[in-house]
């Protein structure tokens, strides 16, 4: 019991407080909502990246992606599980799918229903195949010649919220001693033609891609696991990566080709600052608390 009469001054702070939290969360709500219209507005680009947090605070984050993966150094939760493949739900898509490979000036991508990846919290549906040319994670302090994302976001995610991204490293066919899936990269322009920038090309119509049987050798081995970000703009700290051990191949005539829409300095983010966060080997999750 407390006893009754004057209010102290500690009462009168408490009383005062709900008041400043509203006002404090007011502003703290027309603040977010002025950060999303200058992040909508503002255009970014490679050649500016150490300046995207200007307009788009969360890219100074602490989570932030790509990383370099130290294979010296990785953590350990329960030690290597399952491969990702025992988790995964793709198929073929096609014919009639009316693919379309988009260049939207940063990079080439190709949308799809391609399929689920089954995680602790849930399914996450896999939406888009996008190509990054170098790598962007590095193996090692080491760059790939290029890497592909496969970009999956829960499904009762939105916005960019709730994504999970199988990232797969694509070395040269000549040093792997393999040609990798020729026909998959053939399909999509890269010995031929790829879409310049804010060009679509669509693809026949009589195009079947099933990304589980292309890229099994992948999906069915060791990956390097961690909680990072988006590698572009807004740079959302929202993404469950997972980084494939076992690299597929390409040429260097399909890896030139690409260059040559995106030349110097390329449209690969530079290597983020770890920041005492976990890598693991082939397990699902650095915590238990990172699916809770």
């Amino acid at each position: 019991m407390t006893k009754k009469g004057k209010s102290s001054e500690s009462d009168k702070s408490k009383e005062g407080t709900p008041a400043k939290k509203k006002r404090s969360d007011k502003k703290k709500g027309e603040s977010d909502k002025n950060d999303k219209k200058k992040e909508a507005s503002a255009k970014w680009n490679y050649a500016s990246v150490q300046h995207w947090e200007d307009d788009y605070s969360k890219c100074g984050g602490k989570k932030q992606s790509p990383v370099d993966v130290k294979t010296s150094k990785i953590d350990k939760v329960n030690g290597p599980g399952s491969a990702l493949n025992e988790r995964l739900s793709y198929g073929p898509v096609g014919p009639n799918a009316g693919f379309q490979f988009e260049n939207n000036g940063q990079s080439l991508s190709l949308e799809g229903n391609w399929g689920t990846l089954r995680l602790p919290d849930g399914d996450y549906i896999a939406k888009s195949l996008v190509f990054h040319f170098p790598s962007e994670h590095a193996v090692d302090g080491v760059l790939a010649a290029g890497e592909m994302h496969i970009v999956h976001q829960r499904s009762d995610a939105t916005g960019d919220d709730g994504l999970a991204v199988i990232g797969i490293l694509i070395r040269d066919s000549s040093v792997l001693g393999q040609a990798g899936p020729v026909g998959f990269f053939d399909r999509l322009g890269f010995s031929s033609r790829l879409p310049v920038e804010d060009e679509t090309i669509i693809l026949s119509a009589d195009t079947i891609l099933d990304i589980g049987a292309i890229f099994a050798p992948q999906l069915a081995g060791p990956y390097w696991h961690y909680e990072g970000s988006l590698t572009t703009p807004p740079c959302s700290e929202t993404v469950h990566w997972y980084l494939m051990q076992t690299p597929v191949g390409i040429n260097k005539a399909m890896v030139n080709n690409f260059k040559s829409l995106f030349p110097s300095p390329a449209n690969n983010r530079p290597i983020q600052e770890l920041n005492e966060r976990p890598i693991v080997n082939t397990e699902l999750s650095v915590s238990s608390k990172e699916f809770a």
